[in-house]
């Protein structure tokens, strides 16, 4: 009994070596042969200061222009009392434009879907 013990030890740490191992490859091979696109699929980093943790817009002062963080608190949500003023409306959209025209000058859209994306907003 004590050598099948033994033995199921051995192999549970040859086992937790290949692991640590190949997903020590796995990680480097990524790294140098990903895609390198990561950025554009997450969110802006939240510690940034010019970007609002809370809707992620743009903000160039201490107060988000389109959720007024972090003097409005309320849960943002589409509950027909919850609609946003006129002016976190423009805000939202001029954000919007804003991150259409960067898309644009990274490739990610062309022109024809750039105006036909602007003529919807």
């Amino acid at each position: 009994m004590g050598e099948l013990f033994s033995l199921f030890m051995v192999l549970g740490g040859v086992l937790a070596l290949v692991t640590l191992i190949g997903h020590g490859i796995w990680t480097v091979l990524a790294r140098l042969f990903g895609s390198g696109r990561g950025d554009m699929s997450d969110p802006p980093p939240r510690s940034s200061p010019d970007v609002c943790p809370r809707c992620w817009a743009r903000m160039p002062g201490s107060r988000c222009a389109v959720c007024f963080w972090p003097r409005d608190t309320k849960p943002l949500g589409p509950l027909p009392g919850d609609l946003a003023s006129p002016r976190q409306i423009e805000a939202a959209l001029a954000d919007l434009q804003g991150h259409l025209t960067h898309f644009e000058k990274l490739g990610l859209v062309d022109t024809e879907m750039r105006d036909r994306i602007r003529s919807a907003i």
